[in-house]
């Protein structure tokens, strides 16, 4: 691949489209064509400069809109039986040749050290506008290709086939976060699925959790079994673990007086002054469980508390009953967290308010071992974590509604803020981002972007996400199945880009009604004909 200062090398690879009309700004300029195939909107051109240093630069653009400016007349369209330019032949006027006019946005010129920099300084009416080539557009787009630290999502939408790849900077994923937005159906999970599998793969071999409340992510177990994929080498192939609330297990010492005021909903004040009292005594004695807590209480009881004691009393066993809490045993974070480990956790069939429970936990311990562990305040133990890790929430609204608090909620807005220097990752995904946090949203630094139709969704991510410009807000509900805006840290410029095809086979999917009642009806059909055939011989035979 030729570097990006060949500029002789590319003004052979890259063809004149127009000349610039006007500028508009020092953020955008317009120029006319003729060519009707290639200039697209969303497509990629430059015009040429001379920076301060005598330095030729190529200043990218992305073109926003075009409007024809050369239109057959009104009553020409109007003549069903003679196609228009017939009768500009018939005249002597000749052929219609189209002209268009249009719109672009100044990206820059590409610099290293500051991805795109806008000379400030319009172009002049009659430069030359050219199409950015294939190869040029790979290295300064998307970072193309698979190597260490980079995962390749897909390939630029404008460009046919896999002409241009677009590669995210997982550095800047881990360290600045991710959100993943779509409407139902437009291909969000599948999405996610190509960027676990590129983590997982022999470039990154990264450290995943995945809280998963519908099950869509058990498939990614594959990857355990792969060989000839380019994604492993010899000696490596992903682990994956598919967890259930069964293999979780949360001691009753790690819950905090905001998670028993969320189990205990309906526990009045009192009640849970009272437990946060005896909370407080129990943890100078390390680990305890909840006939601890329940004698604890007891010890305080007198004739002003009995009622209140006795009402968490009955709180408190009611919940006993649920195979997610224990007095002792405990999930080790680096059981589910670990370089080259992929781990799920299928909470589908537990409630909401376990899925937050177990959510809001599992990230506050990660939180703080990292901070423990960064600090060197550790070398060992259940808190000793030495590596960074990333974690994906799926129906992240879920965790952290725009309306209303949740005990996810808090911990998640400190990993936000304080999470990018101790490098705890998150992804959060969501099919309503209208639902979700806007501040949480705000701090996800990259966003991949699907087809978006609803208005309130629209507005939160209009809102929230400094880097959608208008222009990219108005191809959203355009998109289809597989295509996405991405923009943020972990690119240089937004894009458009169709996601790649997945190695593994995608969860969640659609199921076909019909196809099943026609099958469940003709198996049941065939039972009873089979069940009823030995008395329908009988019957023929005269035996009854």
């Amino acid at each position: 691949m030729m570097g990006i200062e060949n500029y002789g090398e590319f003004s052979r690879l890259s063809e004149l489209v127009g000349r610039v009309k006007a500028p508009k700004g020092t953020g955008g300029y317009c120029f006319i064509t003729q060519d009707t195939e290639r200039v697209k909107i969303g497509e990629f051109v430059y015009y040429e400069v001379v920076d301060e240093a005598g330095k030729n630069r190529r200043v990218l653009g992305r073109t926003t809109s075009r409007a024809s400016i050369r239109d057959y007349p009104v009553s020409y369209l109007s003549l069903k039986e003679v196609r228009p330019e017939e009768i500009l032949r018939a005249t002597g006027i000749g052929g219609h040749n189209p002209l268009f006019e249009v719109e672009v946005s100044i990206l820059g010129y590409f610099d290293k050290g500051f991805k795109f920099v806008n000379p400030r300084i319009p172009p002049l009416q009659g430069t030359e506008v050219y199409l950015a080539s294939d190869d040029y557009l790979e290295e300064v787009l998307g970072k193309g290709g698979r190597e260490q630290g980079k995962a390749l999502i897909g390939h630029l939408l404008n460009r046919p086939g896999q002409r241009v790849p677009i590669s995210l900077d997982v550095r800047e994923l881990v360290s600045k976060h991710l959100a993943v937005l779509a409407a139902t159906g437009s291909g969000k999970s599948y999405a996610v699925g190509v960027l676990l599998e590129e983590l997982m793969g022999r470039y990154n071999k990264a450290a995943v959790l995945v809280l998963d409340p519908h099950g869509e992510y058990s498939t990614m177990d594959e990857m355990r079994n792969w060989r000839d994929n380019p994604l492993v080498e010899e000696g490596y192939a992903p682990d994956v673990k598919v967890l259930s609330e069964e293999d979780i297990k949360i001691r009753y010492s790690d819950l905090e007086a905001s998670d028993w005021a969320g189990i205990l909903k309906d526990a009045s004040d009192k009640m849970l002054n009272l437990l946060h009292e005896s909370l407080q005594r129990l943890k100078g004695h390390g680990r305890f469980s909840l006939s601890d807590i329940i004698a604890e209480l007891e010890a305080q009881k007198d004739d002003t508390n009995e009622s209140s004691v006795n009402g968490l009393h009955w709180r408190l066993r009611a919940h006993a009953r649920k195979r997610i809490f224990s007095p002792g045993e405990y999930t080790p974070l680096t059981d589910i967290l670990r370089p080259g480990l992929l781990t799920i956790i299928d909470m589908s069939e537990l409630e909401e308010g376990d899925q937050q429970l177990i959510a809001s936990i599992l990230l506050r311990r990660i939180l703080r071992a990292r901070i423990r562990t960064k600090k060197e305040k550790i070398s060992e133990g259940e808190y000793y974590l030495p590596y960074p890790v990333f974690v994906v929430l799926e129906e992240a609204h879920r965790f952290a509604p725009g309306s209303g608090e949740s005990r996810a909620k808090r911990v998640l807005k400190t990993i936000l803020s304080e999470g990018r220097k101790f490098d705890v990752g998150t992804c959060l995904v969501s099919q309503r981002p209208g639902k979700l946090d806007s501040d949480v949203l705000s701090q996800c630094m990259t966003q991949i972007i699907m087809k978006i139709t609803n208005p309130s969704d629209q507005e939160n991510i209009k809102q929230s996400v400094e880097a959608v410009t208008a222009d990219l807000m108005d191809e959203l509900p355009s998109l289809t199945t597989g295509q996405a805006v991405v923009v943020g840290a972990a690119i240089n410029t937004p894009v458009t880009v169709r996601v790649r095809e997945r190695f593994t086979t995608p969860g969640g999917t659609s199921g076909n009604a019909p196809k099943e009642w026609q099958e469940f009806y003709l198996t049941r059909a065939l039972r009873e004909k089979r069940d009823t055939a030995p008395l329908v011989r009988k019957r023929d035979e005269g035996l009854f």
